[in-house]
This record gives C-alpha cells, sequence and structure tokens, in this order.
C-alpha cells in the first residue's frame, strides 16, 4: 500500500506554518480509553500530552463502522470511503469499527445479555488519533466526516496532505473531501512544543498578576493612598539593580496582560 503525500515541513505558501500553536479546547479532557491503530510508540505519549493540555487533539475520532445494514447506500459508500482513505494515510490495513445493532422496526432485537451476546457482541469501536488531523480542520471541523473541498483551497490544504483520492461528493450533492489523518507525527510534535510553551508562559503571567494584585490589596490597606506613590518611590530607591529590573519586568507583563485583556472583550 503507497503512503499517499503528506501535510510536512515547510508548509505551501498558502498555509499558516502557525497554525498548530493555537490551542483548540475541548470540552472534557479525559484520557482516552483506547488506542489509535495507527500502531505508533510515540502516538499515544502525544495524545497524551495533549489531554494534559486540555486540547481536542488529544481525543480519540472513531473509525466508521460500515454495515450492511445502514440504511441509506450512499452514507454507507461514504463510510466505506472514508475507512478506506484513513488506512491509506495512516498505512494500516483496520477493518473499521464493527456495529450490529439492528435499528430498524422489523425483525429481531439485538441479544445484551448473556452467553450469546458475548460471543457476538453488537459494538466494537476502533480508533485514530484526533492529532493526525490538521489543526486547521480541527478548529472548525472537529466531528464531521467530510470537509468543503472549497475550505482546504482557502487554507492552503489541497495538494498538502490531500489529493483528489480523498474526493467524495457529499449527500447534498456539493464536492468535498474525506477527513482524513494527513497530519504527520513530526508536525504535531513540533506543535505540542509550542502549545506547551504559551501554556507555561500564560500560567507564569497569571501567577505574575495575581501577586502584584496582592500586594497592591496589601498596600491600600494598610497605608494612606495620597502617601503611596511617596513610599513606592523612596522603596524603590532602595532596591538592588537586578530586584528594580524584576520589578519593572513584572510592571510590564501587567500592563501587557490587562492590554490583551481590553482588547479582547
Amino acid at each position: 500500500m503507497t503512503t499517499p503525500e503528506k501535510s510536512t515541513r515547510p508548509h505551501s505558501a498558502f498555509r499558516d506554518p502557525k497554525a498548530g500553536f493555537v490551542k483548540i479546547p475541548v470540552a472534557t479532557s479525559s484520557r482516552p480509553r483506547r488506542g489509535c491503530c495507527c500502531g505508533h510508540s510515540e502516538c499515544k505519549i502525544v495524545s497524551k500530552a495533549w489531554v494534559a493540555l486540555g486540547d481536542i487533539r488529544g481525543a480519540m475520532f472513531q473509525l466508521p463502522a460500515v454495515s450492511d445494514q445502514t440504511r441509506k447506500r450512499k452514507q454507507r459508500e461514504i463510510k466505506a470511503g472514508r475507512l478506506n482513505r484513513i488506512n491509506a494515510h495512516l498505512n494500516t490495513n483496520s477493518e473499521g469499527s464493527v456495529d450490529r445493532r439492528n435499528r430498524s422496526k422489523e425483525g429481531p432485537p439485538m441479544l445484551t445479555r448473556g452467553e450469546e451476546a458475548k460471543k457476538t457482541p453488537a459494538r466494537h469501536v476502533e480508533c485514530f488519533a484526533a492529532h493526525h488531523i490538521d489543526p486547521i480542520i480541527l478548529s472548525k471541523f472537529q466531528r464531521e466526516d467530510t470537509v468543503p473541498l472549497s475550505f482546504l483551497k482557502e487554507n492552503g490544504l489541497w495538494g498538502n496532505g490531500f489529493t483528489d483520492a480523498d474526493k467524495v461528493k457529499h449527500l447534498d450533492g456539493a464536492m468535498c473531501c474525506y477527513v482524513v489523518p494527513s497530519y504527520s507525527l513530526e508536525n504535531t510534535k513540533h506543535d505540542l512544543v509550542h502549545v506547551q510553551r504559551n501554556e507555561e508562559l500564560n500560567d507564569l503571567i497569571a501567577k505574575v498578576v495575581e501577586r502584584r494584585k496582592v500586594r497592591h490589596q496589601l498596600r491600600s490597606a494598610n497605608n494612606n493612598p495620597k502617601t503611596i506613590p511617596e513610599m513606592n518611590k523612596a522603596k524603590r530607591q532602595k532596591l538592588s539593580s537586578s530586584a528594580a529590573y524584576t520589578d519593572d519586568l513584572e510592571a510590564a507583563i501587567c500592563m501587557l496582560h490587562e492590554q490583551l485583556e481590553a482588547f479582547t472583550k
């Protein structure tokens, strides 16, 4: 099986190379109960790191369940086609998830208890890691099976991980592409380093702002507000050069934090 073209650095001129440096929040950050079908030893480590950050890239997405019981033929074809392209991109040979549940009104109900149910379980779930998907797509289409072809072209992803083999017509007739794991492990590790660093800096800024806020409140409670500037000036003259530099740096961080909050409101 040939491996399709991956989104590897350097990116095309039309793709934002820093798109993956921004955290993509997820509602729940619990540890995935299933592993990725890619079988790569580093994949699990990277997924756990994304989970710790509360990023969607730590999630596991279910492989399509291709079943003859799927009512709509076109929907069944899309699931089968996407499973085939996921296997091609990950260089795997998974048969996908299994769903034997009978949702039709006719026919006998599925067994849920007993020995027979244990022998033939109604469901079996196979997954792949979300970080295998390009973060540009994850930020807009987290739970979709397809993505508009126009979106891929506008964001520099067409020909950069997506080819004609990934094209499919949506149920409404629009030309789309399957959402496939086109993002390499090297890319997501590169993004992970930047997001972790940004989170560390944000935590540091929050601690600095909170510490200066507490000190300001204590000074305000113990001193006359009219004499505070004079007292601060006298106190500053007694500081060493390194301590004065640290004080200036903390003040600058707080000022930038206030400006950022005002800008984002």
